[in-house]
């Protein structure tokens, strides 16, 4: 199964955000992709956005189409009953309505621990806007942009319709987010994805990517 061949229980990946520096300033976006996930979650809009909610996929046949995928599905789908409901997806995906883009799902993660460039670790040192304890990534394909404390970061690549700003203490290092599972499968979700990192400085612009580790 191509979720399964997909599936992560953390993400990991370097960051480098100081705009405010007046020598080379850097601002950094993740990209996080779940590819797969419109096949075991997916929102009814409904008629409001009060009425919309996530439903889920329990009825995904195993590969070789002999009964159910054994272990259940990602996202919290037991894989037991019949066609679409709306199960509990046992806080791995909660519904957002977002005032400007209408009802998401927004998939959650745990406190993520970030580390700077000496390899100093700090799991308390981040907020994310807007108003989350915890980083979320809504929609299928999310952006989340980093920042300094004094100098919120700015979205190397304009997004906005599903981006999160992560303000973190250090200028540059690495993160490390781990996905909740519930009563899904151990291989985790379908994650993918990738860092955007822009560079300015000497009157050059410069661009990189790195992809996700895991």
């Amino acid at each position: 199964m191509l979720a399964q061949a997909l599936g992560k229980t953390r993400v990991n990946d370097e960051f480098y955000n100081d705009p405010a520096s007046t020598v080379l300033t850097t601002n950094t976006d993740w990209i996080i992709s779940q590819p797969t996930r419109r096949y075991f979650a997916v929102i009814d809009y409904a008629t409001s956005a009060a009425a919309a909610r996530i439903v889920y996929n329990n009825n995904q046949p195993a590969p070789d189409g002999s009964g159910r995928v054994p272990g259940g599905l990602p996202y919290a789908g037991d894989g037991n009953a019949a066609g679409w409901s709306a199960a509990d997806g046992a806080g791995i995906l909660d519904k957002v309505v977002n005032a400007d883009y209408g009802p998401q799902a927004c998939l959650n993660a745990d406190v993520p621990t970030f580390y700077n460039q000496e390899e100093v670790t700090a799991s308390l040192t981040a907020q994310f806007s807007p108003g989350y304890d915890n980083p979320v990534f809504c929609g299928e394909v999310a952006t989340m942009t980093f920042g300094k404390t004094n100098a919120p970061g700015n979205s190397v690549l304009n997004a906005a319709l599903t981006n999160t700003k992560v303000t973190v203490g250090y200028s540059a290092g690495w993160a490390n987010f781990t996905f909740p599972l519930g009563t899904g499968p151990a291989y985790g979700l379908p994650v993918t994805g990738f860092a955007a990192i822009s560079i300015l400085g000497n009157g050059q612009s410069y661009g990189a990517t790195w992809p996700l580790r895991w």
